[in-house]
C-alpha cells in the first residue's frame, strides 16, 4: 500500500512539475506577461494542497530551476535564486497547513503566499546585503 502512494504521489508531483514548465512557456511564446499572472506559482501552490510537505517542498524549488533551464525564463540569477525560496515556501507552507494541520484552503493559501513573500523579501535582501547589488524598479 505504501509504495503505491508513494508512486501516485510522485506521478502528481512529476504532472505538476511539467505543468509548471509549460504554462509559463505557453505564457512566454503567446506575450502574456508572466509577471503579472505568475503561472508558475499555481501548479506549485496545488501541489502544496495534493502532496506531502516534502514533495511540495520539491516541487517548489524544482519549477523555476527547470524553467530557467529549459527556457532560459526567468533568468538563472538572481531571479531563478529568488524563486526557488519562495515557490518552495509556497509549496511547504500550503501543504503543512492544509494536510497535516486542516486548515481551510484558502485560510492555508493566503498563510503560504504570504510566507512565500517574506522569503523572497529576505532572499532579495541578503543577495543586495552579503552581493553588494544594486536593485532598480
Amino acid at each position: 500500500m505504501y509504495e503505491k502512494n508513494n508512486t501516485k504521489r510522485l506521478i502528481i508531483a512529476g504532472l505538476l512539475l511539467a505543468i509548471g514548465v509549460i504554462i509559463p512557456t505557453i505564457f512566454h511564446t503567446t506575450g502574456i506577461p508572466g509577471n503579472i499572472f505568475l503561472p508558475m506559482h499555481v501548479p506549485v501552490l496545488i501541489g502544496g494542497f495534493l502532496l506531502p510537505p516534502y514533495l511540495a517542498l520539491l516541487l517548489g524549488m524544482l519549477t523555476p530551476i527547470l524553467n530557467s533551464l529549459i527556457t532560459g525564463m526567468p533568468p538563472l540569477f538572481p531571479m531563478t535564486v529568488i524563486m526557488v525560496f519562495e515557490l518552495g515556501i509556497y509549496g511547504l507552507v500550503a501543504s503543512i497547513l492544509y494536510r497535516k494541520l486542516e486548515l481551510p484552503s484558502v485560510v492555508a493559501l493566503i498563510i503560504s503566499m504570504i510566507a512565500g513573500r517574506i522569503m523572497a523579501g529576505l532572499v532579495v535582501f541578503i543577495l543586495a546585503a552579503f552581493l553588494q547589488l544594486k536593485w532598480t524598479l
